[in-house]
């Protein structure tokens, strides 16, 4: 089985991959997304296992708290996912202008 540090090595390798030219600034940003990423996944497997609803100590039936974290967690992600979507967008953009160029202009 896998750590979770080698779990986010994997991700963040794969998702840099699809990166140029990236600034400290954002470098650090995905890398915490990744985090993130696999932090959701952890809980989406506690989820799975024990259920979405557990039973507290005075035996009530209440939403499982890693639903909670996940949601905090998913808006972190969403927060993380906006500047680095620009910075892929900027990316495609900059290389289709570059296609464009080479096809109009030879």
């Amino acid at each position: 089985m896998t750590t979770f540090d080698e779990r986010v090595d994997e991700r963040y390798k794969k998702m840099f991959a699809k990166f140029t030219d990236l600034d400290d600034m954002t470098e650090d940003m995905l890398r915490t997304y990744c985090i993130t990423c696999v932090q959701i996944d952890d809980l989406n497997g506690m989820i799975q296992s024990e259920g979405y609803l557990i039973t507290d100590p005075k035996g009530k039936l209440i939403e499982h708290p890693a639903v909670n974290t996940m949601h905090k967690l998913n808006a972190d992600k969403a927060r993380y996912f906006a500047p680095l979507k620009r910075h892929l967008t900027k990316q495609v953009d900059e290389a289709v202008e570059e296609d464009d160029d080479r096809f109009l202009f030879g």
